[in-house]
């Protein structure tokens, strides 16, 4: 179904920050994606804890946000799990150790959707848990939100100096024509720079990956917290390839269209299963009792 989806441009810029999550796009993405596979006792639910047409694309980032607000620095680690590139299996009880920016992704968001999934709760309690599950879903495919190398914090300590194709296939390029070329770390080059690179509007992408990915992604089903186990190996695995993949040399390192071309289809198949498991989570989280 599909609810108060604005287009919206996305600008490219240069920058030296480094974003969170997979960006407001990608959550964007995620989230209509999701939404057009609820059911109708799931829609309605979302409609009674939202407010009616309040789509669950504008709500997707609110967790990013409430992270630097008040309260919100203990929810800061529920994004990601450090995981290393090596580890040889991932048992993340060590990386889940409680501080005082919380514990990791796979806690959180199991803790999140037994909060959406209690009756007995408040509408405040219940609405703030959806939007923490909405968002964490995301997360939970971002490759580099699950993988880390030699202590690189997700990426977000290596230099990427980014000169790659624009959503009409030609290389971008600057006001005075020249080769764009976008310094940012690895991790927001995989949280924003490689979808702003790829995409005008949120909208026109999610309809692209209902017609070209949505369709070759395994359905999914959300029958026990366990599933998120599995999800965060499998998420760790494509982080691996997104370093290998990485091309060597000093910093920044050079990205092009080279690494773009061959890292495009992973993006766009972890944004489709990430809807897919939202929607699926949903679904069974909020069905009629």
């Amino acid at each position: 179904m599909l609810k108060g989806v604005v287009s919206t441009s996305v600008f490219l810029f240069l920058s030296t920050t480094s974003a969170m999550a997979w960006g407001s796009v990608g959550h964007a993405v995620v989230a209509e994606l999701a939404e057009r596979k609820l059911t109708s006792v799931a829609a309605g639910e979302v409609d009674k804890l939202l407010g009616a047409n309040i789509s669950l694309a504008s709500i997707a980032s609110w967790a990013d946000d409430f992270k630097f607000g008040p309260g919100g620095e203990k929810t800061k680690r529920w994004h990601y799990i450090d995981i290393d590139f090596g580890a040889n299996d991932t048992n993340w009880n060590e990386e889940c150790g409680l501080t005082a920016q919380g514990d990791c992704l796979p806690f959180a968001l199991k803790r999140e959707i037994t909060a959406l999934g209690d009756k007995g709760a408040s509408v405040f309690a219940r609405a703030a848990a959806l939007k923490f599950v909405v968002h964490l879903a995301g997360d939970m495919t971002q490759p580099l939100h699950c993988t880390e190398r030699n202590g690189d914090a997700g990426g977000n300590k290596v230099t990427i100096d980014f000169a790659g194709n624009g959503p009409d296939g030609k290389p971008l390029m600057t006001a005075d024509a020249k080769p764009l070329h976008q310094i940012v770390s690895f991790h927001q080059l995989w949280d924003e720079t490689l979808i702003d690179a790829h995409t005008f509007s949120f909208g026109a992408y999610v309809d692209e990956l209902e017609l070209t990915v949505v369709p070759f992604v395994a359905a999914a089903t959300y029958t026990a917290p366990t599933d998120i186990d599995d999800w965060v190996k499998e998420c760790h695995k494509v982080g691996v390839r997104a370093y290998n993949l990485l091309p060597g040399g000093a910093s920044p390192v050079a990205v092009g269209a080279d690494y773009q071309g061959k890292v495009q289809p992973i993006v766009d198949q972890q944004l489709a299963i990430a809807g897919v498991r939202l929607s699926a989570i949903l679904n069974a989280t909020l069905k009629a009792q």
